[in-house]
């Protein structure tokens, strides 16, 4: 039997058929190695745990059962469904308390990213900050007219 007789017999086609079936099940606990480390890293640090964590000072200086309204500059960097999304986390986050996302009330609760818009909405919107609870979370009363 010559060398290139070799890759044509069974015993090679065999052995080929042994490393492509057994490739995966070799790789199978580096993946999950992989995964778990993943999973340690983020275990119960999804994205509502940690936007209830930052809206949870809020409830420190939001009376139970107040209406307060909702500004942030998601919607100025035209990001309506993570606006949205994050309204209603902070809704749940402050009940009892009632969070309206559309009108202007005398007290406003921001909840920004960027201090640059920051600055620019609080100007634009005519809020003054009460309260700054870091993090980008805000107290804010609005100075407008009805």
């Amino acid at each position: 039997m010559g060398f290139a007789d070799f890759f044509k017999s069974k015993a090679f086609m065999d052995a080929l058929l042994l490393v492509l079936c057994l490739s995966p099940i070799a790789i199978l606990p580096f993946k999950v190695w992989e995964n778990m480390d993943y999973y340690n890293q983020h275990q119960g640090r999804d994205e509502g745990v940690v936007l209830a964590e930052r809206f949870e000072k809020l409830k420190t200086v939001v009376k139970p059962c107040e209406l307060v309204g909702y500004v942030s500059d998601l919607d100025a960097v035209n990001d309506l469904e993570r606006y949205w999304m994050e309204a209603k986390y902070m809704s749940y986050a402050l009940a009892p308390a009632f969070v309206d996302e559309q009108r202007l009330l005398p007290l406003m609760v921001g909840n920004f990213y960027n201090p640059t818009c920051a600055k620019e909405i609080i100007a634009g919107k005519h809020l003054r900050v009460l309260d700054d609870l870091g993090d980008g979370i805000m107290l804010l009363k609005w100075e407008g007219q009805r």
